[in-house]
């Protein structure tokens, strides 16, 4: 007699297809079940709006790049040759380098203001001008301290999260898989991203009594995620790439 099929157990991934297609197809690849469920949507300013806060920027000596997304939609409006560029990871190191141009730091290990903050680069800036491309939202922890160490830090702010919008076909679909408990994992990259899918949840009533395991890349996400759901299981990898994230799926099965 053949036993049963069990049933596969999925793995929710909070970020839209298009930023995150390649971990997609790699869990496929494994015979994982990825469920995509974006908590935000990157909306660029427009053109004209960029325009025109790069042409109130003074004369930067260092730019600090927040994200990809930040390179991605900044970088034609820029002239970044004499300037040392930073970059707060891997990702957007990368994204930096496929235009042609170095980058003078990024950190090895954590990828965040604070491991930003550690790197010789930032340490002695004392009236250096230091501009920071980032979206609407975030932390200003970067910001402050090097405001304290000395520099004259501008914001160059090129676009912004918005919640992302689901139908009710959706939602009554993702509160089925819950009640069934089909999770086996959340994947979740920023506090942001666990503030809004916490109130997506519980604007929709979702039933959140029994939680999957959270994937996550650092200890103050898990912070976050236990400051709201006491009993949460939390695997931090300390690193946002798809790699990490395989490792940690694999080390939980």
């Amino acid at each position: 007699m053949i036993p049963p099929k069990s049933k596969q157990q999925e793995i929710l991934i909070t970020r839209s297809e298009k930023h995150c297609s390649k971990l997609i197809e790699i869990l496929k690849d494994q015979n994982k079940a990825p469920y995509v469920f974006p908590i935000l949507e990157i909306s660029p300013f427009s053109s004209n709006k960029i325009k025109q806060s790069v042409a109130a920027l003074s004369k930067s000596d260092i730019f600090i790049f927040i994200s990809k997304n930040a390179v991605e939609i900044s970088h034609e409006y820029l002239e970044l040759q004499d300037s040392q560029i930073v970059a707060i990871g891997p990702t957007t190191k990368s994204w930096i380098e496929k235009l042609g141009l170095k980058v003078n730091f990024s950190p090895s290990t954590e990828f965040s203001s604070e491991g930003l903050l550690k790197g010789k680069l930032l340490k002695n800036v004392k009236n250096k001008c230091i501009t920071i491309i980032r979206g609407k939202t975030g932390r200003d922890k970067l910001e402050l301290e090097l405001l304290d160490r000395g520099a004259n830090v501008q914001n160059l702010i090129v676009y912004q999260k918005t919640k992302a919008q689901h139908n009710n076909k959706k939602i009554l679909e993702i509160k089925k898989k819950f009640k069934q408990n089909s999770f086996a994992y959340i994947v979740i990259l920023s506090c942001e991203v666990f503030e809004n899918f916490f109130s997506i949840m519980k604007e929709n009533d979702v039933n959140m009594n029994k939680l999957p395991t959270f994937i996550i890349p650092s200890q103050r996400i898990a912070d976050a995620i236990r400051s709201k759901i006491s009993n949460a299981r939390c695997i931090v990898t300390f690193d946002p790439r798809n790699q990490a994230i395989l490792d940690a799926l694999a080390k939980g099965n």
